[in-house]
C-alpha cells in the first residue's frame, strides 16, 4: 500500500532528477569533443561562440616612464616584463640594454643593466622572469643566465656548457632546493644537398642549476610545409610554432601550431600533455592588406612583374591563425587571434583559457598587452609629446 501510494511521486521525482542531470551533462559537453591524438588528450571546441564575449571594459590608467614634471626617463623601446608582489613594475628598454623599476604610482625607482660582456652586463636584454624574490634573464649571445635581486643587483651568473643549446626561451623552474630551468628550443636545419628535405626541430629540455641538460621532455622533428610566393617557395616549419611567453615557474609549458589553431600544454613534472583546438573561420582579406602583403613579398621575387603574379583569394583561413600566446599572472593563457590589421573594428582579439585548457572568455583589447594581471594589463603607449612609455589599462567588469 505504501509503495502504491508513493510510486507516482517517486517516479516523477526520478524523471525530474534524471532530466536535470542530463541537462547539466549535455550543457557541459555542448560543442566539445575530447579525443586522444597520439597520446595527447585534445579538447576540441566546435562552437565558435565562447562562454563570454568582452566581459571587460578597458580603461586607461597609470603611465610609467614620465614623472610629474613631464620629463621622460629616456625610454626608447619599452616593454613591461615582471611585476613584484609590492607592485614594483620592471620595464626593459631593449635598445639601451637596460631595465627600469617603477613604483605602482609611476614613480621611477632606478635602472640597472648595460651593454657588455662583464658581470651585470648584457649583449641583449630581452626577457625578465621573477621568481622567489629573484630576477632571471637569459643572454644567449653571451651564453649565460644572470640572476639578480629585486633591485637589479647581481647575485650570480651561470654560463651554458658548450653542449647545451642556447636559445631565447629559458625560464627558471622548480623549488629553491631543486632549482633548475626549462629550455624551449626551435632549431631549423636547412638542406645542404639538393633535394634534401628541410627539417625543424622543437625541443623542450630540463636543465639543472648549472644549465646542463638533465632531461629531454619533448623532442620532435618535422618537415617544412611550403607555400608558393611568386616564383619561389617559402618554408613554414612546424606550422608556425609559437611558444607561450610570460611563463611562471610553476606553470605548464604551452605552445601553439599557429595555422592549425591548436594549443598544446605539458606539465614539466610528469610530462603529461593535453591540448585544445578552437574553431575559426576564414576572414575577408582587404585590398589594403593584399597590397601590404605584396610589398612584403617583393624581396622574394626578381621583378615587379613576378611579384604581381602573386594572387590571393577573397578569404584566407590563416588570417585567423594564432599570433601570440601569453600567460597572465593569475595563471590564464591569453591566445591572440591574428586578424586583418587594416580593419579598424578588429583590434587585438584574445581567447582566454585556464591552465587545464578550459575556454573562459574572448576579449578584444585596444592595444597589444605585454604583461597581464588579474586587474588589467601593461602595454606600450606614448605621452602627449610622442615620447614612448608604458601605460596600465584597467579591467572594469561590465
Amino acid at each position: 500500500m505504501f509503495a502504491n501510494r508513493y510510486a507516482p511521486s517517486v517516479l516523477i521525482f526520478s524523471l525530474l532528477l534524471l532530466s536535470i542531470m542530463g541537462a547539466c551533462a549535455s550543457e557541459k559537453e555542448i560543442g566539445v569533443t575530447v579525443r586522444d591524438v597520439g597520446g595527447v588528450r585534445v579538447r576540441i571546441y566546435h562552437d565558435p561562440t565562447p562562454p563570454a564575449v568582452d566581459p571587460y571594459i578597458i580603461e586607461e590608467s597609470t603611465p610609467f616612464g614620465t614623472d610629474q614634471g613631464g620629463d621622460t626617463y629616456l625610454l626608447t623601446s619599452p616593454s613591461p616584463h615582471a611585476l613584484a608582489d609590492d607592485g614594483t613594475l620592471y620595464v626593459i628598454d631593449a635598445r639601451q640594454t637596460e631595465a627600469h623599476r617603477f613604483a605602482p604610482d609611476g614613480t621611477h625607482l632606478g635602472k640597472f643593466g648595460r651593454k657588455g660582456q662583464g658581470p651585470g652586463e648584457f649583449f641583449v636584454l630581452q626577457d625578465l622572469t621573477l621568481d622567489d624574490e629573484r630576477l632571471y634573464t637569459n643572454d644567449p649571445f653571451n651564453g649565460r643566465v644572470t640572476v639578480m635581486d629585486l633591485e637589479g643587483r647581481l647575485i650570480e651568473v651561470v654560463s651554458f656548457p658548450d653542449e647545451t643549446p642556447r636559445t631565447r626561451f629559458v625560464i627558471p623552474y622548480g623549488s629553491q632546493e631543486d632549482r633548475g630551468y626549462i629550455l624551449i628550443e626551435k632549431n631549423i636545419r636547412y638542406p645542404s644537398v639538393a633535394r634534401e628535405v628541410p627539417q625543424a626541430r622543437f625541443t623542450i629540455l630540463r636543465l639543472n642549476s648549472s644549465l646542463e641538460i638533465a632531461a629531454t621532455l619533448l623532442d620532435s622533428t618535422g618537415t617544412f610545409k611550403t607555400v608558393l610566393l611568386g616564383d619561389r617557395h617559402r618554408g613554414l616549419p612546424f606550422e608556425n610554432l609559437i611558444p607561450a611567453t610570460g611563463i611562471a615557474p610553476d606553470m605548464p609549458i604551452a605552445w601553439s601550431y599557429g595555422y592549425e589553431f591548436r594549443i598544446d600544454f605539458m606539465d614539466p613534472d610528469d610530462m603529461t600533455r593535453w591540448a585544445v583546438t578552437i574553431p575559426h573561420e576564414a576572414l575577408p582579406l582587404s585590398e589594403e592588406l593584399k597590397e601590404s602583403q605584396l610589398r612584403s613579398y617583393e624581396r622574394l621575387t626578381s621583378s615587379n612583374e613576378a611579384r604581381r603574379k602573386v594572387t590571393f583569394p577573397d578569404r584566407l583561413p590563416h588570417l585567423n591563425s594564432i599570433d601570440d600566446l601569453r600567460w597572465d599572472l593569475s595563471g590564464c593563457l591569453w591566445v591572440q587571434d591574428y586578424r586583418d590589421y587594416t580593419a579598424a573594428e578588429s583590434g587585438y582579439r584574445f581567447y582566454v583559457f585556464s591552465r587545464d585548457g578550459k575556454w573562459l572568455f574572448r576579449q578584444d583589447l585596444p592595444i597589444r598587452p605585454w604583461l597581464i594581471t588579474e586587474d588589467g594589463f601593461y602595454g606600450r603607449a606614448t605621452d602627449d609629446e610622442g615620447n614612448p612609455l608604458v601605460r596600465f589599462h584597467r579591467f572594469v567588469r561590465k
